[in-house]
C-alpha cells in the first residue's frame, strides 16, 4: 500500500492505493447482497444507505437500513485503523462508465464534521472530481480498484 496526499487548495484528502485486496469477490458479493435503490434522474446508478438516517440537501429523507454484516466488518476495521467512530455507510454502484454523481456540497445536520469520510473503490477505475465552490476550479483524481480515499 502506498498513500498520496491529493493537491487540493482547501481540503485535506488522501488516497491509500491498494488498501483492499481481493476486491473482485467482495465487489460481486456487495453487488448481489445490498438492498439497492435506483437513483432518480441518474441513469445506471444505485445506492444503499445503511445505519443512520440521511437527509440530503434536496430535503429528500432516506431511512438507514440495517448495516450489512460484511460492511459492518469493514467499518469496524476503519474505526480501529483510523481511530474514528463511523455509524453509517452509504454505498453507490455505477453500472457503467457513463454514470456519474453530480457535484455535492452536503451540509447534513446528522453528519459529524469531526469524522472523516471514507470512499472504498471497487471495480473499474473511476475519476472523482472536487470542485472549489468559490472559484469553480475542478480537480480530478483517479480511484482504482481497492483504493481508499479519506476526506
Amino acid at each position: 500500500m502506498d498513500d498520496q496526499k491529493l493537491e487540493l487548495p482547501k481540503a485535506d484528502v488522501f488516497v491509500i492505493h491498494h488498501y483492499i485486496q481481493d476486491t473482485e469477490q467482495t465487489f460481486e458479493y456487495l453487488k448481489n447482497h445490498l438492498n439497492w435503490t435506483y437513483s432518480e434522474g441518474i441513469s445506471g446508478r444505485r445506492y444503499c444507505n445503511m445505519g443512520a438516517d440521511y437527509l440530503f440537501d434536496s430535503d429528500e429523507f432516506q431511512d438507514g437500513q440495517p448495516i450489512e454484516p460484511f460492511v459492518l466488518k469493514v467499518m469496524k476495521s476503519l474505526n480501529t485503523n483510523f481511530s474514528v467512530a463511523m455509524n453509517a455507510a452509504y454505498a453507490s454502484f455505477y453500472e457503467d462508465g457513463d454514470s456519474e454523481l453530480l457535484f455535492r456540497n452536503d451540509k447534513e445536520q446528522q453528519v459529524d464534521l469531526n469524522q472523516p469520510i471514507f470512499i472504498l473503490s471497487y471495480g473499474s477505475p473511476r475519476y472523482i472530481t472536487f470542485k472549489d465552490i468559490e472559484t469553480h476550479e475542478e480537480y480530478d483524481f483517479l480511484l482504482n480498484d481497492g483504493d481508499l480515499c479519506i476526506m
